[in-house]
């Protein structure tokens, strides 16, 4: 019953399923609905669609030992290959919106990645956690008790990647650390 519910929380608190999810609820929220719909068509065309594929395909073929790169090593090509991909979007939001705080949302989301692959030479920090607690600060800027909530449940999509033996308990807190860092660094550049 643990397993089945660590399983469960694991599935769907996995970043690419709540990075279009909260990013798109964001989006609607602040900007015009064309600019909105735009900016979530570009991050599911170019960054989520993408990278399922590649990461679906390398797990496939066994390059990767799993899909969510669960291996510290094999995390090193798959950082290059996101962080290529973030800069890809990056630059294409550039182009087609006006929303500074997009943009900055994701050159600092780019930043949060950048700074995983470098410290993935001494630990695997957790991305679900990661990714997760900075999404609850884009939350945050609509409403601080569903920030609270998601954090909740980040909390509960951590204790699942600990107890499905993907993470230990400091790379845990380590992307507790980094989602912490550049979220409050989203917030203050955005308030």
């Amino acid at each position: 019953m643990k397993e089945k519910f660590a399983q469960f929380f694991s599935l769907i608190g996995h970043p690419l399923i709540t990075i279009p999810i909260v990013v798109s609820v964001c989006l609607f929220y602040f900007l015009k609905t064309s600019e909105a719909v735009l900016a979530s068509g570009l991050i599911i065309l170019f960054l989520i669609v993408p990278l399922t594929i590649h990461m679906y395909r390398k797990s496939r073929s066994g390059v990767y030992t799993n899909f969510d790169v669960s291996d510290q090593g094999q995390r090193q090509h798959w950082y290059v290959y996101v962080f290529l991909l973030m800069c890809l979007v990056t630059i294409v939001l550039h182009f087609t919106t006006r929303s500074l705080p997009l943009k900055l949302g994701f050159l600092l989301a780019g930043l949060l990645l950048l700074s995983a692959q470098l410290l993935n030479y001494i630990i695997k920090s957790s991305l679900h956690a990661s990714l997760n607690v900075f999404l609850a600060f884009l939350l945050a800027g609509i409403t601080a008790f569903g920030a609270f909530l998601f954090l909740i449940f980040t909390g509960l999509v951590s204790w699942s990647r600990w107890q499905l033996g993907r993470h230990t308990l400091p790379e845990i807190l380590a992307g507790w650390v980094l989602g912490l860092v550049y979220g409050s660094l989203l917030w203050w550049f955005t308030k």
